[in-house]
């Protein structure tokens, strides 16, 4: 964790990544369903989402053996 002192400026250019890398956390981990901090937050896939991701990943390990 960063020991430095930060002005406004600095903090309003963070992005989830940059926050994560300075500080070890990122606000989005606990904003109980509210809108992500930053655009590059992580989201949680739907389950839709996981199956597709599932199907897609096991169609490039049958092309890949």
């Amino acid at each position: 964790m960063s020991e430095r002192a930060y002005y406004w400026s600095e903090l309003a250019e963070l992005t989830h990544e940059t926050q994560v890398m300075e500080f070890g956390w990122c606000s989005c981990e606990d904003n109980e369903g509210r809108e992500n901090p930053y655009t590059d937050c992580p989201t949680e896939l739907s389950k839709n989402d996981k199956n597709i991701l599932q199907q897609l990943l096991g169609l490039l390990q049958k092309r890949a053996k």
